[in-house]
């Protein structure tokens, strides 16, 4: 009787772990986010940008790479390169760098900036990356 009451749970429990989304089941190390933004002057863009890492495992630092993308031509192309910046933070507990940026696109292009953020573990390898975007002026 056990074996039969086994054989008629185990697919529903498969299902149900099939229909949770994929960043449930996956380990997350962090999240880059879009902390604020506004426009200013003439088609200037200005973002603040901020690289969570979670507690649990040991980081090294945590660094924020910055790009001026300008839309033209019916997409969105990088037209500069903001820099890259790092935060040292040599941990296993939580961790946060923050960073903020501003753009101004070339011939009154609509511009926007994206920023990548990375976790880094001791050695130099990459432990987990991140991407996302401001709007754009």
């Amino acid at each position: 009787m056990r074996k039969r009451l086994m054989l008629l749970w185990t697919p529903i429990v498969l299902a149900l772990a099939l229909l949770l989304p994929s960043s449930t089941l996956a380990v997350s190390y962090g999240k880059i986010t879009l902390v604020s933004e506004y426009c200013s002057g003439q088609d200037t863009i200005n973002a603040t940008f901020k690289v969570t890492k979670y507690s649990g495992f040991y980081a090294y630092k945590l660094t924020i790479t910055a790009k001026g993308q300008e839309y033209w031509a019916g997409s969105w192309h990088n037209a500069y390169n903001i820099g890259t910046w790092t935060k040292v933070v040599d941990t296993y507990g939580s961790a946060t760098f923050k960073r903020s940026f501003w753009y101004n696109p070339a011939n009154g292009y609509n511009g926007r900036i994206v920023a990548i953020g990375k976790i880094w573990g001791s050695g130099g390898y990459l432990i987990a990356s991140g991407k996302t975007r401001s709007g754009y002026c």
